[in-house]
Parts: structure tokens; C-alpha cells; sequence
């Protein structure tokens, strides 16, 4: 799976990236707000991004709004990245459309720990009746079982 990361300060990427980097992810990376817009409207978009509030041309919360207005069907689980001391961005963030918002700095170990969730969450298996054979093969003998009671 591939991870987008967006941050207008190239210092920031580097840091993310490397925190990101022993994870097992693909990591793409843009600078401004209008190319990570490209890459995530891409046939072979990353399901996960992490998206800074002030990219320029085109910022992080407006990001997440066009995101939603395109109706992707599975659009990407985007953390947005702040900077400490703007807590108020964390309802402006998740009311725009973010999953998740960090505010920088974020600890390593954190950062994954998000990740990781993020990507739990992207791997559901979205709209499948069930999981596997086996899950209807329970679903089943629970019915049977619920009836006879």
C-alpha cells in the first residue's frame, strides 16, 4: 500500500518519511496542495494520506472537501497534519472531511501507530456481504442455532 505524504516544508517530509520508512509502505511524496490532489485522483491513487493544514495552492482542509465533492466511492483516509497550538483545527479538520489530524510535533512511534490504523481501516473489506467462506460458514450455524432457541 502506498502512503502519500503532502507538506509544503521539505524538512517536515523528511522527517515523516523517515519515521514512515521501516513501515513496509510504498511513500509518495508532494510538495503543494494541487499535485497531491493529482496523485490522489490517480487510477492507482494512495488509500492513505497524510495531508499538512497550510500546503500552498491548494491547503490541507480544502484538500479533504474536494475529496468528498468528487465521491471517490473509497475515498483515501487522510490524517492532517497541524501545528501545535492550533487546537481549534481539530474540529475544522474532521468537519472538512480529515479521518484523523496530528498536531506537529508528533512523535515517531505515534505516527506509525496512526498509520497503522489508518491502513487496518483502508484494508476493511468495504461493501462484501462477508469476509470469507468460513465467516458465512459461522453466520450461518449462529442463525441455526438463535432459531432453535
Amino acid at each position: 500500500m502506498d502512503v502519500l505524504i503532502a507538506h509544503g516544508s521539505e524538512d517536515w517530509r523528511r522527517r515523516l518519511v523517515k519515521s514512515l520508512a521501516d513501515q513496509g509502505i510504498g511513500l509518495l511524496e508532494a510538495a503543494e496542495g494541487t499535485a497531491a490532489l493529482d496523485l490522489l485522483m490517480a487510477a492507482d491513487a494512495p488509500r492513505l494520506a497524510l495531508i499538512d493544514w497550510d500546503l500552498l495552492g491548494l491547503d490541507g482542509p480544502e484538500l479533504c472537501r474536494l475529496l468528498r465533492v468528487f465521491n471517490l466511492g473509497r475515498p483515501p483516509y487522510v490524517i492532517l497534519l497541524s501545528r501545535a497550538g492550533r487546537e481549534r483545527d481539530v474540529t475544522a479538520g474532521l468537519q472538512a472531511g480529515a479521518n484523523d489530524i496530528f498536531l506537529l510535533p508528533v512523535s515517531s512511534r505515534d505516527l506509525c501507530t496512526r498509520v497503522e490504523y489508518g491502513r487496518r481501516v483502508v484494508e476493511l473489506p468495504w461493501g462484501e456481504s462477508s469476509i470469507d467462506d468460513e465467516t458465512d460458514v459461522r453466520q450461518t450455524r449462529l442463525s441455526l442455532r438463535l432459531q432453535t432457541i
